[in-house]
C-alpha cells in the first residue's frame, strides 16, 4: 500500500514522532525509477525509454489516463514526506536519455556516495554525505 508520508509507517519499537529519524531516501538523478514515479502520477506515460531520442511519452491507456491503478505512493525524495535524504552519485546515462537502469544499480557501486552514506547509516553513525 502506498504511503503518503512517515507519518503513515509503524515501525516496531520508534515512537510515532520519531520515525522521521528512522526512515532514510536516496535517488540518483539518472535513476529510472523517475520514470515510474512520473507514470504513476500523470496519465503521460514512457511508452518506451529506449529511443534514440530519448524516451517517447504519449497518452496511455483508459484506466492509466483516469488513475485505475496502483500508484507508488507519495516521493520520499520529495520535500514533505518526513524522511533523511541522502546524497547519491548520478549514475550513468543511457544513450543520452535522462534515465538508465545502470543508475538504478549504481548505488552500490564502489565509492558511491549512497553505498558510504548506507554504510554510515547501518553503522549508526548517520549520513555522511547530504543531499
Amino acid at each position: 500500500m502506498a504511503r503518503r508520508s512517515v507519518n503513515e509507517l509503524h515501525l516496531t519499537g520508534v515512537p510515532s514522532q520519531r520515525t522521521g529519524q528512522h526512515v532514510f531516501a536516496s535517488r540518483a538523478a539518472n535513476d529510472v525509477i523517475q520514470a515510474a514515479n512520473e507514470a504513476t502520477s500523470s496519465p503521460w506515460v514512457p511508452i518506451a525509454t529506449g529511443t534514440l531520442l530519448g524516451p517517447l511519452w504519449g497518452l496511455g491507456t483508459w484506466a492509466e489516463q483516469h488513475h485505475e491503478r496502483e500508484e507508488l505512493g507519495a516521493d520520499p525524495n520529495k520535500a514533505g514526506f518526513g524522511d533523511q535524504r541522502f546524497a547519491s552519485d548520478p549514475g550513468p546515462e543511457w544513450h543520452g536519455t535522462p534515465y538508465s537502469v545502470a543508475a538504478h544499480t549504481n548505488y552500490w557501486s564502489y565509492n558511491n556516495k549512497a553505498i558510504k552514506n548506507m554504510g554510515s547509516i547501518i553503522a549508526e553513525n548517520g549520513i555522511l554525505y547530504a543531499e
